[in-house]
C-alpha cells in the first residue's frame, strides 16, 4: 500500500508542477516494481547514488535517490575505500531490547539529512518559507527511528543517540 500511495503522490506532484524525491536502497525490489519503474522511466528523472559511509557512518549502505531535480546531484557520492564496512547482518542489544542491525540504519546519516535540507533550501521558492504572513524562522527535520532514537552501530559495540533535530533552512525575520 505505501510504494502504490508513493506512486499516487508522485504521479499528482508531476501533473502540479511539485518537485519531488524518492529514495530507497540500490538493492531495494520498488525500483523494479512496475507502477513506480514505469512512472521514472516515463518522466525526467535524475539518479542519484551515494553510499552512506562518504556521510560519516560505519556501513556502506548504497542508497538511490530519484528526482525531477538535478540538484540533488551533491549528494551522488561513492565509497572512496580505504576503511572497512560493518555488516547490517544480525541483532545488536541496546539499552531498550534487541534490535536487528540493519533497522538501526534506516534513519539518514546526520551529515546527509544537512546536505539534502540545503539542496531544498535552494530550490524552495521564496513564497514556500511564508507561514501565517510571516516568515518561518527554521524549517525543522526530525531523523530517526518510529522511536526517535537513532543507534549508530560499529562492530559489536553500539551507542544510542538522541532525536536528531535539524535547523535547516533560517531566515531572518
Amino acid at each position: 500500500r505505501c510504494a502504490r500511495s508513493t506512486v499516487r503522490i508522485l504521479r499528482v506532484c508531476k501533473k502540479l508542477g511539485v518537485s519531488w524525491s524518492v529514495e530507497n536502497p540500490l538493492s531495494s525490489r520498488i525500483w523494479t516494481w512496475g507502477p513506480l519503474h514505469r512512472f521514472l522511466t516515463s518522466c525526467r528523472c535524475h539518479v542519484h547514488r551515494l553510499d552512506y559511509c562518504e556521510f560519516g557512518m560505519h556501513y556502506k549502505k548504497p542508497t538511490i535517490f530519484c528526482s525531477d531535480r538535478s540538484e540533488f546531484s551533491v549528494l551522488s557520492r561513492h565509497c572512496a575505500g580505504g576503511h572497512t564496512h560493518d555488516q547490517l547482518a544480525g541483532t545488536v542489544k541496546l539499552t531498550d531490547g534487541t534490535r536487528w542491525k540493519a533497522s538501526l540504519a534506516c534513519a539518514y546519516p546526520v551529515r546527509l539529512a544537512h546536505e539534502y535540507a540545503a539542496v531544498l533550501r535552494d530550490i524552495c521558492p521564496p513564497d514556500a518559507r511564508v507561514r501565517n504572513g510571516r516568515s518561518s524562522t527554521s524549517l525543522r527535520f526530525t531523523l530517526g527511528t518510529s522511536a526517535l532514537r537513532r543507534a549508530v552501530v560499529r562492530g559489536s559495540s553500539s551507542r544510542l543517540a538522541n532525536e536528531t533535530v535539524l535547523p535547516a533552512v533560517r531566515e531572518s525575520a
